[in-house]
């Protein structure tokens, strides 16, 4: 009980003091915040970083997860194509493809956040913001063989603010390699915002309105190629195995 007894001979602002560093109330008499900054001492509650020292924090954490890409927060108007534009040259993103992107970042870890972003199709913020169009155009952009999406996502909370900005980057195929969003949780790369582009680009697909074949398309089912086929030896043919973004060539 001796630092108890030490708290006891501390004025009230110095009391104050040491509960605002640590994100306590500061209300109450003397005894009252006597006894809240022992509780805080005996829990070893730590000392809140300042907002200058958080925001430096989160910028280091952003340089981080643009490395090995290109920063989409700082690409110009021009470079994004709309999603009526665009939407056919989406990346091919599938159910699975952003179940592994979640299971990444929590291998095991955290089953419940696991369940509650997958259950999120149906159920969670992510498909509502996406079925009630809170979730705004997707636009795109291709730069160094990958694929960026951002759009913007209207808060659940306070719709009168301004809306957070998503961004996803992906590989061509459908493999998800980064993702920001500018809420609180962006960060995490999990936040309901960036799983609402996800489940919109995966509905795009599921529906082929990425990479339609031409027979689902109005006015190409007729369409000629405009290439003469030519006879050829089989020594001489040129075998190809293609798959969506690649193409495998065997002579």
């Amino acid at each position: 009980m001796e630092k108890y007894k030490e708290f006891e001979t501390w004025r009230n602002a110095a009391l104050t003091k040491y509960l605002s560093d640590r994100g306590w109330k500061t209300t109450g008499d003397h005894k009252m915040l006597v006894a809240r900054a022992f509780s805080a001492w005996e829990n070893n509650i730590p000392v809140q970083p300042s907002a200058a020292e958080l925001a430096e924090t989160a910028k280091k954490e952003y340089e981080q997860l643009v490395e090995g890409i290109e920063d989409p927060l700082q690409f110009g108007p021009e470079a994004w194509t709309t999603e009526t534009e665009g939407i056919e040259g989406w990346p091919n993103v599938m159910y699975s493809d952003i179940y592994d992107y979640i299971m990444k970042e929590h291998p095991g870890k955290d089953q419940t956040l696991n369940n509650r972003m997958l259950n999120a199709y149906k159920e969670g913020k992510a498909y509502t913001f996406y079925t009630n169009g809170w979730l705004q155009e997707v636009q795109s952009c291709k730069r160094g063989g990958l694929v960026y999406l951002r759009a913007k996502c209207t808060p659940s909370c306070k719709i009168n603010e301004f809306p957070h900005k998503a961004w996803v980057c992906c590989h061509q195929t459908g493999t998800i390699k980064e993702a920001y969003c500018s809420c609180t949780a962006g960060l995490g790369q999990s936040c309901s915002h960036i799983a609402a582009v996800l489940f919109k680009v995966e509905a795009a697909v599921r529906t082929y309105l990425v990479n339609p074949a031409c027979t689902s398309t109005a006015a190409r089912w007729n369409v000629a190629p405009g290439k003469r086929v030519q006879k050829r030896k089989c020594k001489d043919l040129c075998l190809k195995n293609d798959k969506f973004g690649k193409t495998g060539v065997y002579l």
